[in-house]
């Protein structure tokens, strides 16, 4: 199923789920609404998925733009040459291309290889939570099914094992891990494994792969099924609460008021 087809399924997610923890119900609210902001780091991460899940579609959909110094009257003729030959594609910084190039190879010349051939790519399932009664959906990197193991491809600073753990719950990785579970079991009946492939965004490009620990899967479903609740209490109310609904006390920081001299 195209990217686009799947935005358009009318189910919950695991980002909004991750907005509506992360910020507040509002802040989920404008998600579902269409207010999500293209950011330069999504449109890296998804051309990385493409080079590395969909190596034949990374051609058809991406190019870079050589260099060419558009102030001249060649420059500025050979530029829009360029966008009219790619009109249909999205366009990359020579840099970003670079980059992306050398993360590929390192995959494709790692271990981690082994993570992402026997399967498919890009897997889109739909189920119903039966606490809930709300319909969700997930889009796979990479499914093994004869083996029960979902994988997932991140882009990253930092891929060793303390970075990459702090990661996962600044992101909410765990909660994505949890909810990916149960929508594989909901699906096909069977439990199964979450695999992580992170790989660095900056030379040597290094990677690691993990499998997410009990503890993670447990404080994931704690988180995903909360969310749901919440969510759907929104749903059901029609309210939508930011931060907080009442007024509250607020003081800076503990290590600021350490630095003005307050004795905590």
């Amino acid at each position: 199923m195209p990217f686009a087809e799947y935005c358009e399924i009318p189910a919950i997610n695991n980002s909004i789920l991750a907005r509506l923890i992360g910020k507040s119900p509002l802040h989920a609210k404008a998600m579902l609404d269409g207010q999500r902001i293209e950011t330069p780091a999504l449109s890296f991460g998804r051309a990385v998925h493409t080079a590395i899940l969909e190596p034949d579609l990374f051609p058809e959909q991406y190019a870079f733009a050589p260099k060419m110094d558009r102030r001249t009257k060649i420059g500025k003729a050979a530029w829009v040459t360029f966008q009219s030959d790619n009109e249909d594609k999205e366009i990359l910084s020579d840099s970003d291309y670079e980059t992306i190039t050398q993360m590929a190879y390192s995959v494709c010349n790692s271990h981690a290889q082994d993570y992402l051939t026997g399967g498919e790519a890009e897997v889109t399932i739909v189920w119903k939570d039966e606490a809930t009664d709300l319909l969700c959906k997930m889009r796979c990197d990479y499914v093994h099914w004869n083996n029960n193991i979902i994988v997932d491809l991140k882009t990253t600073q930092d891929a060793s094992p303390s970075g990459f753990s702090r990661s996962m719950f600044t992101y909410r990785y765990h909660q994505q891990v949890a909810f990916y579970m149960a929508g594989y079991k909901a699906q096909t009946g069977c439990s199964c494994l979450f695999t992580f492939i992170p790989v660095e965004k900056a030379s040597p490009y290094a990677l690691a792969v993990y499998e997410a620990g009990d503890l993670t899967i447990e404080a994931g479903e704690n988180a995903y099924k909360s969310a749901l609740l919440t969510y759907k209490q929104c749903v059901d109310s029609g309210l939508w609460p930011a931060y907080q609904t009442e007024i509250e006390l607020l003081d800076i920081p503990e290590w600021a008021l350490k630095v003005e001299g307050v004795q905590l």
